[in-house]
């Protein structure tokens, strides 16, 4: 049996960790309202980097690693380009640079696991990019379909992006799950078609439908990223899966410009 004494000493024991998980739960809280609500450039309340800062290491990096709607706070902040609030999360807390968060696309109405650093790539967040490659983040961390940070940084055109994320090693040739890459990303964009084939992209990649950037290219009536393709050595005689090649997709869409540079 326990005595009177040692029943109470329980009791404070187990009080003390009610009280302290109250209060981690509340600055976790306040936490996720400053990095939601934080401009570029905004710092931290004094009074959440204070309570922060008293947390032993190992208790600050689980705060820092609640999510809250499946997002923790550092893909909080890398979304909304706050490259200072991301440093300190990492730095001074530990935040762990590929824990995955929601991101959510409104065109097909569907949510994709994605790291921080991709959500910088896809808001074309520079400063967040630098920290967190500083830091030592995978720039290869695909989504769970498949795409990369720059290949999804290329379907959004951001050209500065792609350049960072290159320099850094990305690669340039890894395909989504559907065999789209980064070169069929990039026709709606004759400077960042340019840069990618600059770089050794190769130019007659298929996807899993078996089209190439040329057939997207002309399927989208691109005029001039169908002219650079070709300089470049593009097949116009690659058929997809539906026994299509450049000259017949260029019918069917009634691409009249397009349809002389391919012959």
């Amino acid at each position: 049996m326990f005595s009177v004494f040692e029943i109470c000493e329980e009791r404070q024991k187990s009080d003390k960790v009610v009280g302290k998980s109250k209060h981690h739960d509340a600055l976790f809280h306040d936490l996720m309202e400053e990095c939601k609500h934080s401009a570029p450039g905004a710092r931290l309340s004094a009074k959440v980097r204070t309570a922060l800062e008293r947390l032993r290491p190992a208790e600050r990096r689980e705060l820092v690693s609640r999510t809250h709607d499946g997002c923790a706070p550092l893909f909080v902040v890398s979304g909304r380009g706050n490259a200072e609030l991301a440093e300190y999360l990492v730095r001074a807390c530990g935040a762990p640079l590929e824990q995955r968060g929601v991101y959510e696309l409104a065109d097909d109405r569907c949510a994709h696991r994605v790291t921080p650093l991709w959500l910088a790539a896809v808001a074309a967040r520079l400063p967040v990019l630098r920290v967190l490659l500083a830091a030592g983040a995978n720039v290869d961390a695909a989504s769970d379909s498949g795409s990369t940070p720059v290949r999804s940084a290329c379907f959004m055109s951001h050209l500065d992006v792609v350049r960072l994320l290159v320099s850094r090693g990305a690669d340039i040739h890894r395909a989504n799950h559907n065999g789209g890459t980064c070169l069929i990303n990039a026709v709606q964009s004759h400077a960042l078609l340019a840069f990618l084939l600059r770089r050794g992209a190769r130019v007659d990649a298929c996807d899993t439908q078996r089209k190439t950037a040329l057939h997207y290219a002309v399927q989208e009536q691109r005029l001039e990223s169908a002219r650079l393709l070709l300089r470049h050595g593009a097949s116009p005689h690659l058929r997809s899966c539906h026994g299509d090649d450049a000259l017949r997709t260029a019918a069917l869409r009634r691409s009249t410009q397009v349809t002389p540079a391919i012959v």
